[in-house]
């Protein structure tokens, strides 16, 4: 069983992209693949890519990655509903393997490991790789959270939860969306099949996405952990970019200055980014975040 519905999340890497939509014609033919297209509109590509692969396109706007998955959750029609980079490529038993955990109870979000390039585990933090582990290849895990690079959903689950968050423009909204559904008795389950994911093709090496996602990791623990918790986090991030935007690289240093600021504000409910992921704050970084009471 492979599931029904698969979305690939797409803006500007076409080489990735074709390379995605030709392993899933190969490894999960019977699936419909749908490509979600958040960059400027191509229609003469978007139909060459129609009628080469057998695809359905989706001009969506680049507001989120969380807009992206919330938008293939409305255009789901089958029970699962699998969502995936376009530079995240599939292996023969992958989408198979995803599924078979929902024939068990309460699974939520399934996903494969995640390796890089050259075959090593893709890095996703100290706790991530504590809880994979020696992951056998047939062998399925209840873990904490499951990466956003691909992974498949019990639509019963987004009935229940609702989907992701948008207030997470880029980054720590798989991990949100996991925890959430582990709060309400849905478990997230890590299965042995591999995929690779390149990583950053899609993700330009700015300061406002990595300031993002750092913003990201702030509000997720301002709303889930304890005061302890929050002010160790508060208070190394600070050390950190208080160092960096003085010995860091010249072209990091304004936005690791916004990273102090906010951490100084406890000003976390604002992105750096405007209407789109193309677009940032027009106070972004000289004076990010605004004072709370601006």
């Amino acid at each position: 069983m492979t599931p029904a519905d698969v979305f690939v999340i797409h803006y500007d890497t076409r080489d990735d992209l074709e390379r995605c939509l030709a392993r899933l014609n190969t490894h999960a033919p019977e699936a419909r693949v749908h490509v979600l297209h958040t960059g400027p509109e191509d229609q003469a590509y978007a139909q060459a890519t129609e009628t080469t692969y057998g695809v359905r396109w989706l001009d969506t706007e680049n507001h989120s990655y969380s807009h992206a998955c919330n938008v293939a959750f409305r255009h789901c029609d089958g029970p699962i509903c699998t969502i995936m980079n376009a530079d995240a490529f599939i292996e023969s038993d992958t989408l198979e393997r995803m599924a078979r955990p929902f024939q068990g109870e309460r699974v939520a979000v399934t996903g494969p490991k995640i390796v890089t390039a050259d075959g090593t585990p893709q890095r996703q933090g100290l706790p991530y790789a504590l809880e994979t582990r020696g992951l056998k290849a047939d062998e399925d895990r209840d873990v904490s959270w499951i990466s956003g690079c691909l992974f498949a959903v019990n639509m019963e689950a987004v009935a229940d939860i609702g989907g992701f968050d948008p207030s997470l423009r880029f980054g720590n909204e798989d991990l949100e969306f996991s925890l959430r559904a582990r709060d309400h008795g849905w478990r997230n389950v890590m299965v042995g099949a591999t995929a690779t994911h390149l990583g950053g093709t899609s993700t330009p090496d700015a300061p406002p996405f990595w300031v993002e996602g750092l913003r990201g990791s702030m509000l997720l623990d301002a709303r889930r952990a304890g005061a302890l918790r929050r002010e160790a986090h508060r208070l190394g991030l600070q050390a950190v970019a208080l160092w960096q935007r003085r010995f860091g690289p010249e072209r990091n240093r304004e936005g690791w200055q916004a990273v102090a600021r906010m951490t100084r504000r406890k000003r976390y409910d604002v992105s750096p980014f405007a209407d789109t992921l193309a677009e940032v704050r027009d106070d972004f970084p000289q004076h990010w975040p605004p004072e709370a009471n601006a």
